[in-house]
Formats: structure tokens, sequence, C-alpha cells
């Protein structure tokens, strides 16, 4: 069957709108702010237990450029959370685990950059 573009990216929007049972997710279900304290809790422990032993290899790599261990730890773990929250926020739903998981992890990243960036910027311009 021939489909053209615009029945094609309606096609595609419902399939990103469905769950992973197939049912239909309302449209203003957002992934964090419909978890229970506790889960919360769990999956913010989870992040910083992994994001620890990132963070630990990221300091042995940047050294004094990092932020320690712990730092490190405590900047990818909000940069996930903040990431998943600003991609609700912009109305993207995660009907998929894993492409919160890579959204999270970019967020992650980009937050690590961006504080490592200004960091070294601060540095260099209060050197003597």
């Amino acid at each position: 069957m021939q489909m053209n573009p615009a029945s094609k990216m309606k096609r595609m929007g419902h399939i990103l709108l469905a769950g992973p049972t197939g049912k239909a997710i309302a449209a203003g279900v957002r992934m964090l702010s419909n978890l229970d304290v506790s889960w919360f809790f769990f999956a913010v422990v989870t992040v910083a237990i992994f994001a620890f032993m990132l963070g630990m290899a990221l300091d042995g790599v940047m050294g004094d450029d990092g932020f320690g261990a712990t730092g490190n730890m405590v900047v990818i773990t909000a940069g996930f959370f903040l990431a998943i929250f600003a991609a609700n926020n912009w109305g993207i739903h995660f009907a998929d685990l894993k492409i919160a998981i890579g959204t999270g992890l970019g967020g992650a990243f980009i937050a690590v950059f961006c504080l490592a960036l200004m960091k070294a910027g601060i540095e260099r311009l209060f050197s003597y």
C-alpha cells in the first residue's frame, strides 16, 4: 500500500504514543512525575550508583579539569534527570525505556561538558 508522507507521519505519531503493551498513552503523561515516591527514589539511587562508577572513570581521565568522583556523580545524575524532565516538558513522551535512558545519558554528558568548559574558562580568566 502506498502511503503519502502525511499519513506516514500520522502513523508514526500513533506508534510513538503507544506504550509497550500497545495501549495508547494519554497525551499529558510525564515519565518521571508519574512515578510513586519510592520508585522515584529507587530510580535516583540506581542512576547515582552508575553515575558514581562513571564519575570515578571520568575523574581518572579528566584529572584536575573534572569535579572529583563525587562531583562528577552529582553532575551526571542531575543532568540525567534534567534531560528527561526537559524532554517531557517539550512534549516528548517516552514509550520505551531505552529511549529515555539514551536521552538521560545525552543530557548527563552535555551537563558534564558544559560545566567542565565553564570551569576551564573561569580558571583561564582568573589564573595569573
